[in-house]
């Protein structure tokens, strides 16, 4: 009899070993990913206008790029008959971007940028760059509409650069793009290096892509600029990245992927977003003369 109960006993650890050994995975992976879509935005985004030091006309708006979604936007005439979309990161608020809107105005293009779902009131989920593709195609439904934009580029950084990628790869209106950053491919970079990982961690991968999609109602396999960037050409891509976020971010390969005409800057010793902090004047003087070249010249 006690030995009976000592194999039942066994038994039953054994069956709750194995069920957390393969549950929590998909536990993590459901707190990991909900964390990430539903991150909310990182600072309540300050107007921008108090962050210009020459606001020149800049109109506050908002639109909806689908029922439920209300981002705030805010817009600048320019004098050059071009303009530009100035896009922040997953959970930055508009006023992140505060230094290329006053750059690229100054440089004469009209300006428009507008707040992430994360920084919508009350917040949104994201996907993280993809259902991103629509808010950007409501952007430029507006911003085409204003008197004075002509030939429309595209400013990213990070989530930013990689929905204006996704999006210039399916829609012409996007004449030129400038990413920042950006990722090269969502689900390669969850699973990467699946062969030198143990069973167990490539297990919560993969749950990781799939809760992701359960999330978001998106295959991760589609958030991947890698796939499409060379669908942009004959537009023109520059793509920045970092030295200390290359490995991540995959800037090269995305640089090789892309068609003719492109650009590429890897910026010594810069990780994830420093690449001003680095070298601003080659920052904004390559930005401003690469859209000059396709969006003034072309």
């Amino acid at each position: 009899m006690a030995k009976r109960i000592r194999r039942l006993i066994i038994f039953t650890l054994m069956v709750i070993a194995i069920t957390i050994v393969f549950l929590f995975p998909i536990g993590f992976a459901y707190f990991y990913i909900n964390a990430l879509v539903n991150h909310g935005c990182d600072n309540r985004p300050e107007p921008l206008s108090s962050r210009l030091t020459h606001p020149a006309g800049l109109q506050k708006f908002t639109f909806s790029p689908q029922e439920g979604i209300t981002l705030d936007a805010w817009y600048a005439p320019g004098t050059n008959g071009a303009g530009v979309i100035v896009l922040p990161g997953a959970w930055g608020g508009a006023d992140t971007m505060y230094q290329e809107m006053e750059f690229l105005h100054e440089a004469g293009y009209s300006v428009m940028t507008y707040d992430t779902r994360s920084c919508a009131d009350p917040p949104q989920q994201t996907s993280l760059g993809y259902t991103e593709i629509s808010d950007l195609k409501a952007a430029l439904d507006i911003f085409s509409q204003y008197p004075g934009v002509g030939d429309i580029g595209v400013f990213g950084h990070s989530m930013g650069g990689a929905t204006a990628l996704m999006t210039a790869a399916e829609d012409n209106r996007i004449k030129a793009v400038v990413a920042t950053g950006n990722y090269a491919d969502l689900a390669d970079q969850v699973r990467r290096d699946d062969s030198q990982r143990a069973w167990w961690e490539q297990y919560t991968r993969d749950w990781i892509v799939r809760m992701y999609g359960w999330k978001t109602g998106v295959d991760m396999d589609k958030a991947s600029p890698l796939k499409i960037i060379g669908n942009i050409s004959p537009r023109a891509v520059y793509l920045m990245h970092g030295s200390k976020e290359i490995g991540d971010s995959r800037g090269d390969e995305q640089f090789e992927a892309a068609g003719e005409p492109k650009q590429f800057w890897l910026v010594e010793g810069a990780g994830h977003g420093d690449y001003p902090s680095v070298d601003f004047e080659h920052y904004k003087n390559s930005t401003i003369e690469f859209f000059n070249q396709y969006l003034l010249n072309s």
